[in-house]
């Protein structure tokens, strides 16, 4: 007899909602619906798991790391060319320090031995790699691209259902850290635009980290080409 449980991955965004929703329809067995809170999410996502929460009648489990994200990024650099100097954003070009500290290893630690679904879209299998090294350890199972959903399956079926996560009605195409560099222009005027205060603290972090935000452009130079156009 397989002991293991059937854990939900779900990050607030359209593909892994869709799937916890098409899932729970089907009757397949959902032991628990993990969402991991990095603690850099929009307030209209936290409020956004709050209404799926009562949608579904269910419990999300909400996993969060103890480690803090502006904490570790006015750390001290102890050695290296960059010694003496605070951690800042994580380098665009390489593996996201935040992403591994404060929400990857938390999840395998508390997924280990369970099978865990993971929401990835039909039209974006080259993400599965990133699990390659992982499965002796948790077995990972990838529901809609086994029922052949593509991301636009998901958002119409979520708009069938009126629950679609309010940040892609503001424009966001993903959800994620709000501050996150690898963020493209498009998502960063979104926050500009709906989020001001979260900016300001932005382009407070982007002075303040050694290498700077990591975007293609100063932050400066986005919002004044974003105010040139309503003159």
């Amino acid at each position: 007899m397989d002991n293991r449980r059937h854990v939900v991955n779900v990050s607030g965004g359209k593909d892994s909602v869709a799937m916890l929703l098409r899932m729970l329809e089907l009757g397949q067995r959902v032991d628990e619906i993990l969402f991991m809170d990095a603690q850099l999410e929009l307030s209209d996502t936290y409020k956004y798991l709050d209404k799926l929460e009562s949608h579904i009648r269910r419990k999300i489990t909400r996993l969060r790391s103890e480690k803090n994200f502006f904490r570790l990024f006015y750390t001290q650099i102890t050695r290296g060319k960059m010694k003496g100097k605070i951690r800042g954003f994580p380098m665009v070009n390489f593996p996201c320090w935040w992403e591994r500290d404060g929400k990857g290893k938390i999840m395998d630690r508390h997924n280990r031995g369970q099978i865990v679904h993971i929401g990835y879209a039909a039209d974006e299998e080259r993400r599965l790699k990133r699990f390659s090294d992982k499965g002796k350890s948790i077995e990972f199972r990838f529901p809609l691209i086994e029922w052949g959903w593509e991301e636009k399956d998901c958002f119409k079926y979520l708009e069938k259902k009126d629950l679609i996560n309010p940040i892609y009605r503001q424009g966001y195409k993903r959800n994620g850290c709000w501050l996150c560099p690898r963020q493209n222009k498009e998502a960063l005027r979104c926050l500009y635009n709906n989020y001001p205060n979260l900016w300001r603290i932005l382009r407070t972090l982007e002075e303040d980290s050694p290498l700077g935000f990591g975007f293609r452009s100063p932050l400066s130079k986005l919002e004044e080409e974003w105010n040139k156009k309503y003159f």
